[in-house]
């Protein structure tokens, strides 16, 4: 199995699935009782959304990493990796600059738009299927990239 194959069938469907359960149900837990989501307060928009980029991003860039040098470092790509490779710094600089940007961009996104409309409030029950979405569609994107970033190596 080629390295974009593994990245494409394997990992990213796994961290699509994982994620959509863990950020459909972080937001179902923070926001029961609630009938609409502001953008910005406690509980809202940009107290939910902002920390899940950041360690969306950054976990899923460090996994992906970790699952395809494991894939490669197993002889089941082929592109192997010598087991001396390494591959944890670059990863770990990858995954935070990655979190980083995706805090930065979802905070200036939201502040921007409660900025413009400032009493914007989203029903809960649409807001928690959407962060859930998003968040299993960006997993699966990130966990991809973040398995062939290690072509790099």
């Amino acid at each position: 199995m080629t390295l974009a194959r593994y990245a494409l069938t394997v990992a990213g469907p796994r961290d699509f699935l994982i994620n959509l359960v863990i950020n459909t149900i972080v937001p179902w837990w923070v926001l029961r009782g609630m009938d609409a989501t502001p953008l910005v307060g406690n509980p809202s928009a940009l107290t939910l959304l902002a920390p899940m980029c950041f360690l969306l991003f950054s976990v899923n860039t460090f996994f992906g990493f970790h699952n395809g040098v494991r894939h490669r470092r197993a002889g089941r790509a082929q592109l192997p990796v010598e087991p001396a490779t390494r591959w944890l710094p670059l990863a770990l600089r990858i995954a935070l600059v990655y979190g980083a940007t995706a805090l930065v961009a979802a905070t200036a996104l939201i502040l921007t738009l409660a900025w413009r409309f400032p009493d914007a409030r989203l029903p809960s029950p649409s807001y928690i299927v959407l962060q859930g979405t998003l968040a299993a569609c960006l997993a699966y994107a990130v966990q991809v990239n973040g398995v062939l970033q290690t072509r790099r190596l």
